[in-house]
């Protein structure tokens, strides 16, 4: 198997795409870092409080200028939209060699470096060590594709990444190249010649055969896998910039919500409600006495009106009779209700008053539908 080079991938396009990742998988490192007991999969404090949504996390609880985020993240999200639909096309290409599917990964990066620019400053402004999490995250990418893209690294606690370890990022951004910190190349390569020795009959096979992988099936195999993972790469990322942005906009929408509902209890802070009972004892003893006899016209009336009229119940006609004036009652909206029961046919009776305190309305509740 041939030794494998990579230097005609690298440029500054591609290398801004490994610092890209290099400041994700930073940010992630970290909080699992926090969020876990150290050799256990429980969760800490601070991992309870993230949960399984660091989007949420970040913009609902941590972010301080969620307007200048939402600006900075529509920017970044046109960039990655453009390079997701491009990157899609890149398995149009036929590479004749391997160095030739290096050169079009390049030439791709290259081509679009003013889209590679705009998402290397967006994760660069996003200044907390572990806000560039909010770009790789299980919501968004799922497990798998999160594992096939994370690495172990050196010099995470250096201002600069080596270089080495940025050709290595951007390497696996391209996915050319690296798969779960393994070359793609090689894996398929291993793949092919799998397949060639078990179409192999032992029998007849000499046992110094030599199994020699054809280079075409090879290089077309890696490709397609290379072509189909750097367009996922960007559509993943295109993706969380779209959840980030969502989010955003729902946690305006419920600031929104909130404000208008503190303005409301504004206007009826510093009312007072006073209940029937209450407002009967600060009354002086003549306003006392005017809605005692007030109350009791009003049941001298009743008696003799239409609402003591006659109403069918069980297929018997019932004229209700009161033995005592009716309660004094009032729902949440402040209207009054004369309340009283039948003492022949056990009806409830509720007639509601105006705000002149007469009559306007009545409610009979039949002696099946009382509640208990």
């Amino acid at each position: 198997m041939k030794d494998l080079s990579h230097e005609a991938l690298f440029s500054d396009a591609t290398l801004k795409l490994g610092e890209i990742h290099g400041a994700i998988l930073k940010s992630a490192h970290l909080m699992d870092k926090e969020r876990w007991v150290a050799d256990t999969h429980k969760s800490t404090d601070f991992g309870k409080q993230v949960g399984q949504d660091e989007i949420h996390w970040w913009i609902f609880g941590n972010e301080t200028d969620n307007d200048e985020l939402l600006k900075i993240t529509k920017e970044a999200l046109k960039a990655a939209q453009t390079l997701k639909a491009k990157s899609e096309k890149l398995k149009n290409n036929e590479p004749e060699s391997y160095e030739a599917l290096l050169v079009t990964l390049k030439e791709f990066a290259d081509k679009h470096g003013n889209e590679i620019e705009a998402l290397h400053r967006y994760v660069m402004l996003l200044e907390h060590p572990m806000a560039p999490r909010m770009l790789f995250t299980y919501r968004i990418w799922g497990s798998t594709r999160m594992a096939d893209r994370d690495m172990k690294l050196d010099g995470e606690q250096s201002e600069r990444w080596p270089p080495d370890i940025i050709n290595a990022l951007a390497e696996t951004v391209l996915l050319g190249v690296r798969q779960r910190n393994y070359p793609v190349y090689l894996s398929t390569h291993h793949e092919v010649g799998f397949e060639i020795y078990e179409s192999l009959d032992l029998e007849v096979t000499p046992p110094d055969y030599e199994i020699v992988p054809p280079e075409k099936t090879v290089v077309r195999r890696t490709a397609r896998t290379v072509y189909d993972n750097c367009a996922t790469y960007f559509s993943e990322i295109r993706d969380s910039l779209r959840n980030i942005e969502i989010d955003i906009e729902k946690f305006a929408e419920e600031q929104e919500l909130a404000a208008a509902q503190r303005a409301r209890w504004a206007k009826i802070k510093g009312r007072k409600v006073v209940s029937i009972a209450t407002r009967k004892r600060t009354m002086s003893p003549a306003a006392r006495r005017k809605i005692a006899a007030a109350q009791k016209a009003r049941w001298a009336k009743l008696r003799r009106t239409k609402w003591a009229r006659q109403m069918p119940f069980d297929g018997q006609p019932c004229r209700h009779q009161l033995d005592r004036p009716p309660e004094v009652a009032s729902d949440v909206d402040g209207i009054s209700y004369l309340v009283f029961e039948c003492v022949l046919c056990g009806c409830e009776v509720s007639l509601r008053l105006n705000s002149d305190g007469e009559i306007d309305g009545e409610f009979i509740v039949p002696p099946s539908r009382k509640r208990a």
